[in-house]
């Protein structure tokens, strides 16, 4: 084989073993805190690793922070999964939501077999705004919520 020939083959495997082991940097515009809807309530980010995000959500009522869900970004494999687990939904135990889509700025992550929802979606649409949507069937109806977040910090 010559040298030119072994350098393009080179760099093929070089580029698909990034891509392939990329870890989960590619979702850094997630981290911080967002305030959602404008309201005391919201979503807290931090990385744990290059394969975990952490995540919760809470509200704050006069003094006190209420956590109302906990949520970990992780990568298993090569696929990624959002895995939250809410109080009082459950029986508080986690869901997980594997990643079937993601752009740039935006990251479809789906269960087809829970109940409701059966899709989250985050889309940044400015550098400290996002729009969150979960959606779904239920009760045979589709149903969708949205949620505005504003980064804090």
């Amino acid at each position: 084989m010559n040298q030119a020939k072994f350098s393009v083959i080179a760099y093929f495997f070089v580029l698909f073993a990034c891509k392939t082991q990329a870890g989960l940097s590619e979702f850094n515009w997630f981290l911080g805190t967002w305030q959602i809807n404008e309201s005391r309530s919201f979503e807290e980010w931090t990385e744990v690793n290059d394969h975990l995000y952490r995540g919760k959500g809470y509200k704050i009522r006069k003094n006190d922070t209420i956590i109302t869900e906990t949520i970990n970004i992780v990568r298993k494999g090569k696929d990624f999964f959002y895995i939250p687990a809410v109080k009082d939904q459950n029986d508080g135990k986690p869901i997980e939501f594997k990643l079937i889509s993601k752009k740039k700025d935006k990251l479809v992550f789906e269960n087809k077999n829970h109940d409701f929802p059966q899709r989250i979606i985050y889309e940044r649409t400015e550098t400290d705004r996002i729009e969150a949507k979960i959606e779904g069937v239920e009760e045979g109806i589709f149903s969708e919520v949205r949620f505005r977040l504003k980064k804090i910090n």
